[in-house]
């Protein structure tokens, strides 16, 4: 829960509580609260205390930003001292940038980047008393808050955002010599506590003394000058005595200052602006506004209020993604999100023809098997979309001789739209392509280095075609499993933005076939629904009588070949995989009429191979009498 929301919800309970109600709620806070939390619960508890006399007594300022601060004669002489330090600090600080003192770097003959990573490369020594003066600085602006000199701490804090240290020795050859707070800090040279708190209270500051037209450009600018990368808005309403001045007008220009900027940092931090809104249909024209730059703010939104229950909400999100369908380029993946999204938006309000089309804008912009199945299996009519996914699908492959030979059957994990070798030839297989798919996946001249091929999971997919009858013995059962991977089937992902609810039992599934779990941790119902939407596929096939018998006589060739040139590299740990082939095959040849052809195949290998034990007990898994000694 974002801390806006919480705040809310905390007076809204408090101001219908009464005093007896608010001491024993206070009194429980205090009895739960750990070791290590007391000190500074009571503290809270000491400051409003004193605030409530003072208040009495009529002895506390204002300033001019709202915060409270309480003044006496020694107070004004310590404040005057440390101003004085402050200066005199800020002297040293700019003597920096003139590289008159420096750091000494050597190499650290202890690292090694495969055996001793953890170490640094490199050595430092300080023997001007750099690290000293920054450490200083950066206390002193902690200081500086606990004093409410807002203005002199900012000053400083901005200085050392600037800071620059000159190395010499071995670093000079590494990013020119020099190292700003931020790499200092990720050498182990500062203090990472006082860092990390520092970098906090230089924005605190910032947001404090900045001008309210000028406060969202100074802050980004600070955040730029500290590498500040993982910034929260929430870790500065956090600081300080009280709620933060202007903080829903400085919201609004924070938002408009990020929107117009380019990537991931800024996307993150309009990630975290948004969450700060709390009326939905304001974040929702905030995410269509920055649609062409951060399309994954509609995104995120979209997928927040995916259960909502209100109609004019719903309607709103499926009109939002209307648009960013219509706005973002056809080739981006996102987009593909956010076409499934919307697809499950116009489901909720009871447009299927709208879901079914978003189905085919989903596989336009990411053109995977799973998109496919999804669009070919889960839609009331596929005859209405088959012409428009084939010339999608075409389009695709038209860009693939570019591409073989070069990481063609590697996962693609870039934003754009690519047709990895692997759906390619999946997605031919289901059209029926069967031919194309061997030309293009299964003409490999090398009998080792399948892995990063489509010969397994081809020779896979063709023995369930060509496999009879509803039930599988263990060998097939193994093929099943290799071509759901080679599909990427996930069956959260298979439902998504369709009218089919998934069973409970596949939405609590953390596995997903991407990750290419083991097949005993996949649940039984996921592998059946795969397996029945093999078998309905296979109803539509025609395979004749003369192509069943060619495919036969080149997977029997493709297994001995491959068998013989594992058991010639001596590869014990494709044993098991050989095995798995070998036994499929057998009980394919048994579906289609060959009496105890499996019990044939697998004698035939193990007499082949009669000295390698371990490859007798792989077969003895899948099957395979066990010979009586």
């Amino acid at each position: 829960m974002k801390l806006l929301q919480f705040l809310k919800k905390i007076d809204t309970f408090s101001s219908s509580m009464s005093r007896d109600q608010l001491e024993r709620l206070l009194h429980e806070i205090a009895r739960t609260a750990p070791e290590k939390e007391r000190e500074k619960l009571l503290s809270l508890f000491t400051a409003f205390a004193v605030e409530d006399t003072d208040s009495s007594r009529g002895g506390t300022d204002e300033g001019g930003d709202g915060h409270s601060f309480n003044h006496s004669f020694d107070d004004d002489k310590k404040n005057e001292r440390l101003e004085k330090e402050i200066d005199s600090l800020m002297e040293t600080l700019e003597e920096l940038e003139e590289g008159e003192r420096s750091l000494v770097s050597d190499y650290n003959y202890e690292y090694d980047d495969w055996y001793n990573s953890d170490v640094d490369e490199f050595t430092f020594a300080d023997p001007e008393g750099i690290l000293d003066d920054i450490g200083k600085a950066m206390e002193l602006v902690h200081v500086c808050m606990d004093r409410e000199l807002y203005r002199q701490g900012f000053e400083l804090a901005d200085l050392l955002s600037c800071v620059t240290v000159s190395v010499e020795g071995a670093y000079l050859d590494y990013d020119d010599g020099c190292m700003d707070l931020e790499t200092l800090n990720n050498h182990d040279l500062l203090k990472d506590d006082v860092y990390q708190l520092f970098l906090r209270e230089a924005i605190y500051l910032c947001y404090l003394v900045s001008a309210p037209w000028e406060r969202a450009e100074e802050i980004l600018r600070l955040i730029g000058n500290l590498h500040y990368q993982f910034f929260k808005l929430e870790e500065i309403m956090q600081m300080g005595n009280g709620d933060l001045p202007d903080f829903n007008a400085f919201l609004q220009d924070w938002i408009r200052v990020l929107s117009a900027g380019p990537g991931g940092q800024y996307e993150r931090m309009l990630q975290d602006a948004l969450s700060m809104i709390q009326d939905e249909k304001s974040a929702l024209e905030v995410a269509k506004q920055s649609i062409q730059t951060h399309p994954a703010l509609l995104e995120k939104l979209m997928m927040e209020n995916l259960d909502t229950g209100e109609p004019d909400l719903r309607m709103s999100m499926l009109k939002a993604g209307q648009s960013a369908l219509e706005q973002l380029p056809s080739n981006i993946i996102i987009r593909s999100r956010i076409a499934l999204l919307t697809a499950s938006y116009a489901v909720r309000l009871d447009n299927t023809e709208e879901s079914e089309r978003c189905l085919l804008e989903a596989f336009r912009s990411q053109t995977t098997t799973l998109n496919y199945l999804r669009l070919r299996f889960l839609t009331k009519d596929w005859e209405k979309y088959r012409a428009k996914a084939l010339e999608i699908f075409e389009e695709m492959i038209r860009g693939i001789p570019d591409r073989k030979g070069s990481g063609f059957y590697s996962y693609h994990s870039g934003p754009d739209n690519v047709l990895g070798g692997n759906d390619c030839c999946c997605i031919l297989y289901f059209q029926e392509e069967f031919e194309k798919m061997r030309e293009t996946g299964m003409t490999t001249e090398n009998v080792l280095g399948w892995s990063s091929t489509f010969m397994k999971k081809g020779i896979a997919l063709m023995l369930l075609l060509l496999h009879q009858g509803e039930d599988y013995g263990k060998g097939m059962l193994a093929m099943l499993s290799r071509a759901r991977e080679a599909c990427g089937f996930d069956i959260r992902e298979y439902y998504r933005g369709t009218a089919v609810e998934a069973p409970e039992a596949y939405l609590k599934d953390e596995i997903s076939f991407a990750e290419e779990a083991d097949d005993d941790e996949v649940s039984a119902d996921e592998k059946a629904v795969f397996s029945d939407l093999l078998k309905t596929w296979k109803k539509e096939v025609h395979l004749s009588g003369n192509d069943a018998a060619l495919w036969m006589e080149r997977i029997d060739h493709w297994i001995e070949w491959r068998v013989e040139g594992i058991m010639n590299a001596n590869k014990r740990n494709y044993y098991g995989e050989c095995a798995s082939f070998i036994a499929a095959f057998g009980e394919v040849q048994e579906s289609r009429g060959v009496p105890k052809a499996k019990a044939l195949i697998m004698e035939r290998y193990r007499a082949a191979y009669s000295r390698r034990r371990a490859f007798r007990d792989e077969l003895c898994l899948y099957g395979m009498k066990k010979q009586a000694h």
